[in-house]
């Protein structure tokens, strides 16, 4: 399933793409903070976890601002990091909100759980979708070019052949 526009058909791929990127972009900046705050502070003695998080929203930070320079530049390699960091987090997501409501067993953190996924999801689908796009516009622009050069160019064995031909006549 693709989709053709974001966020109910009133923005294009491109510009939903770069509003995620935006948003997750704050949001993982504030993680960086909040983490390094954490481990700058002696008195927790959490400290492995708070490294596990700096590192992942490192990650995610990074995914972010490629995902914001491949929709400026329109580099489809740039954004299918992004694509493929979200899609890890969703996985992980999905199975930390099953494990959490097996262990607190508790439905209403299931279907918060769900709810959650399902926007998530659909924003993962925002920045896939726009990916192919970069794909198909790439592979269109290849197809042109290629057309264009071959209905301007001979063909390498027309000049090699004729070539051929006038050296063995001239001898």
């Amino acid at each position: 399933m693709m989709l053709k526009t974001a966020f109910c058909g009133c923005c294009s791929l491109r510009t939903g793409s770069i509003v995620l990127g935006v948003l997750w972009l704050l949001t993982d900046g504030g993680q960086v903070i909040a983490y390094s705050t954490d481990l700058a502070d002696e008195t927790t003695g959490h400290h492995m976890g708070s490294f596990i998080g700096l590192c992942i929203s490192l990650l995610h930070l990074l995914g972010n601002v490629l995902l914001l320079l491949g929709a400026d530049k329109s580099k489809a390699r740039w954004v299918k990091y992004a694509v493929m960091n979200h899609f890890v987090s969703l996985v992980l997501a999905a199975i930390s909100v099953v494990a959490l409501s097996v262990f607190y067993n508790s439905a209403i953190l299931f279907l918060a759980g769900l709810i959650v996924l399902a926007i998530a999801g659909y924003c993962w689908l925002v920045i896939y979708s726009f990916y192919w796009q970069l794909i198909e516009v790439a592979m269109t622009e290849t197809q042109a070019q290629l057309e264009t050069s071959a209905l301007t160019k001979p063909p390498a064995e027309f000049g090699t052949n004729q070539g051929d031909e006038e050296k063995s006549l001239a001898y």
